[in-house]
This record gives C-alpha cells, sequence and structure tokens, in this order.
C-alpha cells in the first residue's frame, strides 16, 4: 500500500461517528474502498436499527 493511501485511509476513518469508529479500525482496512464499504454497510445496519425500534 502507499504511504498516501494509507494517510488518507487514516484521516478518514478519524472523522467517522464513534458509533461505528471502533468497528472500522478493528477490519483493517487496506484501501478507502474498503475503509468506504465497510463504514457504509455498518452505518446502514445502525439506520435500519435505530429505525425499527
Amino acid at each position: 500500500m502507499f504511504s498516501g493511501e494509507s494517510d488518507k485511509v487514516e484521516k478518514y476513518v478519524r472523522g467517522l461517528p464513534d458509533i461505528i469508529h471502533g468497528s472500522v479500525v478493528a477490519s483493517k482496512p487496506k484501501t478507502m474502498q474498503e475503509a468506504i464499504e465497510i463504514a457504509t454497510e455498518l452505518m446502514d445496519k445502525k439506520v435500519l436499527t435505530f429505525a425499527e425500534r
């Protein structure tokens, strides 16, 4: 992985809401695409969970 890509992923993950931040960090995404896909999936699950209440 390129240093620039790693920096972008770190900056992106730092800006995520606390509710999913830890899960995205734990998944150790290697690319921005991976980080975005993981974050999107987690947020979708959280939104569905809140909508069902």
